[in-house]
């Protein structure tokens, strides 16, 4: 087990490159992966990117909204391919939240 930092609670909205030279910085040894860098540029960029920082690859999050209806479904069209980069490149973790609601009655 290794700690691995997350792209969405280092601030959001950083490139890939940048996201990862902040978690070698940090002395993370891993960070958590966008596969959309790899579905955009390649496996083998995203290998490079972390060999190049010493780090090895955390989780990958599912590539779209689960909780909204509209993009659940066009969403699930793009799982596949995810999921195939992410066995390529031997990540054999995926992660999602469950974020808590307002909305229910807590007695």
């Amino acid at each position: 087990m290794y700690i691995c930092l997350n792209q969405a609670t280092a601030g959001g909205g950083m490139g890939m490159e940048a996201f990862v030279q902040l978690a070698a910085e940090a002395g993370f040894s891993g960070a958590d992966v966008n596969l959309g860098y790899a579905a955009e540029r390649g496996a083998a960029a995203l290998c490079d990117l972390f060999a190049k920082h010493k780090l090895r690859f955390g989780g990958w999050g599912v590539p779209f909204d689960w909780r909204d209806p509209g993009k659940h479904q066009a969403g699930l069209r793009t799982l596949k391919s995810h999921a195939e980069l992410a066995a390529e490149l031997k990540i054999d973790s995926c992660c999602t939240w469950l974020l808590p609601s307002s909305k229910l009655c807590f007695r």
